[in-house]
């Protein structure tokens, strides 16, 4: 399902990409994944502490 923030999202993505490319080449895009991996890695790993425990808690 796609809304419309969803492609405005979407656009804004092609158009910082399409800036990226024309101001800095092809070279820059495998540094722009990294810098955009590392709030991904925070979430990741701030799901296994906290949205996945390891145990369940005991019923009573």
């Amino acid at each position: 399902m796609s809304s419309p923030p969803d492609a405005g999202v979407r656009a804004g993505g092609g158009v910082v990409g399409g800036i990226l490319l024309g101001l800095l080449g092809s070279g820059a895009f495998p540094w722009s994944v990294l810098v955009l991996l590392a709030p991904v890695l925070v979430v990741v790993i701030a799901a296994r502490a906290h949205g996945f425990p390891a145990r369940r808690a005991a019923a009573d």
